[in-house]
């Protein structure tokens, strides 16, 4: 509740749901699908980092969880990896039903997913 001295009636009273934001890590950004010869394609993403945005070395950031790992979904097909990136195969594709395909990928952070990056293929 928020009361002032300027203020001649009851507080002022606002509801706020707490999300956990800060456990999250930053989501993925840059999700990019490069169609590749026999049909295949291949998903690329660069990762985010709660522990520093400098690259003062010419390095890569630190990572900032206790290990690198992401949850892709492709059309609800859920698959873990350890990667910044997945072969979408030609065969792949076909078994989840062709285009257009959903691709969500989200970092897994030691408390929390982050939230999603999504890309739609049309073909």
């Amino acid at each position: 509740m928020a009361e002032g001295l300027g203020d001649a009636g009851a507080p002022v009273v606002a509801s706020v749901t707490i999300e956990g934001a800060m456990l999250r890590p930053p989501s993925p950004v840059h999700l990019t699908a490069e169609h590749l010869a026999g049909g295949d394609i291949r998903l690329a993403w660069v990762r985010r980092s709660r522990d520093g945005w400098d690259w003062r070395d010419g390095g890569d950031v630190p990572l900032g969880e206790d290990a690198e790992r992401y949850l892709l979904t492709i059309n609800g097909r859920a698959v873990p990896l350890d990667t910044p990136g997945y072969l979408y195969s030609a065969a792949a594709q076909a078994a989840d039903g062709g285009a257009p395909f959903i691709v969500a990928v989200r970092q897994t952070g030691m408390f929390a997913p982050s939230r999603a990056t999504t890309l739609t293929l049309s073909s």
